[in-house]
């Protein structure tokens, strides 16, 4: 028997008193490239993760769902009360309400549970462990209260839809998809009701991903991650669009001195960043089914460029913490023949690198020692992000 689940298996007994029912498994999520442009309508790259979170599960006839994740204190919500309150912004139990509260709003069957949960999907570490939980939570109510009636899609929708209202993150939807649908996706989030998504395969043996955690704290970030999102929609409104991918790029272009007059350089810059970033993403999805590596990686480097000139989501106005800009400097000096970008919503975040077998070694020896051993991951795509394990106990 696995024996991650064997240490669960062990810990729901000793705290519950009785043997789990259901296994789920969830794991982190990998953003290839396509820099803030999901909660504008664009494309993305994305893979689920070998990172993963376990958990072992049974239902309750208290209408309460109650969890124990190694290390954590011990989180109990009732179902009688998924009201939204902002103490429980960034936690995990602001996910759980919101879970419950969305999948209740939308005719879903909810009901108790207790959940024995560990992770290697650390907080902070830039792979979206509130996504993984999220989804997560979805699927076991969906599994077990509503005969495993939910699609990846609508899982990540429900999830999403959690962080915004009861976690307090205005995030897209590419980390909710990327896990619920597993392996590599093109996802194209034109409709944002009904988003396309396609499996992509990674047809390069010799390339390794590394994601390095600059040790920055994202604690009171918020505000700076909602600001790109913010300045993308005053761009959208400005032609009286919904999003930017509504907007037609020459219309921007004809009115650019204008709009750098009226709403500032920083502003403009991170509209001119999507209309890029998204056609990078189309052209490394071409480079992935041609099997072109050197196209890939140039897209890759491009967009982490174009985060940090355009997008401006490494450092901010009075920032005192400059690991990440010092950490992507340093990784793109010794970067070989890779590529580097950063990873996810940026600010205190992490860092990207993806190494061709030349560089790889000497590059991880190096970004090890500068950065810390625990603070630097190899990992791999997986197939099947989210699902349900079969019962080991049967």
């Amino acid at each position: 028997m696995n024996p991650r689940l064997l240490t669960l298996i062990d810990l729901f007994t000793r705290t519950f008193n009785n043997s789990p029912t259901s296994f789920f498994q969830s794991t982190g999520r990998m953003e290839l490239i396509g820099n803030h442009t999901d909660h504008q309508g664009g494309t993305v790259l994305v893979a689920a993760i070998d990172m993963v979170m376990s958990a072992a599960v049974t239902t309750r006839d208290d209408n309460v769902i109650v969890l124990l994740s190694e290390g954590y204190p011990r989180i109990e919500i009732s179902l009688d009360d998924l009201a939204s309150r902002t103490y429980d912004f960034n936690r995990t139990s602001g996910i759980i309400r919101g879970v419950a509260y969305h999948m209740m709003k939308k005719g879903y069957k909810i009901g108790g549970l207790s959940i024995v949960m560990n992770s290697e999907v650390r907080p902070g570490s830039g792979v979206s462990s509130s996504a993984a939980i999220e989804v997560m939570i979805v699927k076991m109510l969906s599994s077990i209260y509503n005969d495993d009636s939910l699609d990846p899609v609508t899982i990540a929708k429900i999830a999403q839809l959690a962080e915004n209202t009861h976690f307090g993150k205005p995030s897209g939807l590419l980390d909710q998809m990327g896990i619920a649908l597993g392996g590599i996706n093109y996802i194209d989030f034109t409709n944002e009701n009904d988003p396309c998504h396609e499996a992509v395969p990674f047809p390069f043996d010799d390339l390794h991903f590394i994601i390095i955690n600059t040790g920055g704290s994202h604690t009171d970030l918020t505000h700076h991650y909602a600001a790109v999102k913010d300045n993308m929609l005053q761009i959208a409104h400005h032609f009286g669009k919904n999003r930017l991918i509504d907007v037609n790029p020459l219309d921007l272009q004809r009115q650019l001195f204008d709009l750098v007059n009226r709403y500032g350089a920083r502003v403009i810059n991170r509209a001119l960043h999507f209309f890029q970033e998204c056609e990078r993403v189309k052209l490394a999805k071409y480079a992935l089914i041609r099997r072109d590596r050197t196209s890939f990686l140039a897209q890759v480097n491009a967009s982490g460029l174009s985060s940090e000139q355009l997008l401006q989501n490494i450092t901010f106005k009075g920032d005192s913490d400059p690991r990440l800009a010092d950490g992507l400097a340093f990784c793109r000096a010794n970067k070989g023949m890779g590529a580097i970008r950063v990873h996810g919503g940026g600010f205190a975040g992490t860092i990207l690198a993806i190494m061709p077998n030349l560089d790889f070694q000497p590059f991880l020896n190096i970004v090890k020692q500068h950065f810390g051993e625990n603070q630097v991951s190899e990992v791999s795509i997986i197939e099947n992000g989210l699902t349900e394990l079969p019962n080991p106990l049967l």
